[in-house]
């Protein structure tokens, strides 16, 4: 594979060769966060306040309230 970009990257004294190439596959990241007591995965819910109920992502409008 022919690289797309090739330099150096400098610390003081110490010159390392670097070379870039282009993916082959496309890859997505994904971060979890976890419970550091048991592990689990924290996972983050859309709760009306008023109402105390999860609503759904893609229900109802969605704007910024000026602070009360």
């Amino acid at each position: 594979m022919h690289a797309i970009w090739t330099g150096y990257v400098s610390f003081g004294l110490v010159r390392l060769p670097v070379h870039r190439y282009s993916a082959t596959e496309e890859h997505g990241t994904g971060f979890h966060q976890v419970h550091a007591r048991d592990g689990s995965r924290i996972k983050h819910r859309r709760v009306c306040e008023s109402e105390d109920v999860e609503v759904p992502q893609g229900v109802g409008s969605v704007r910024t309230a000026a602070p009360s």
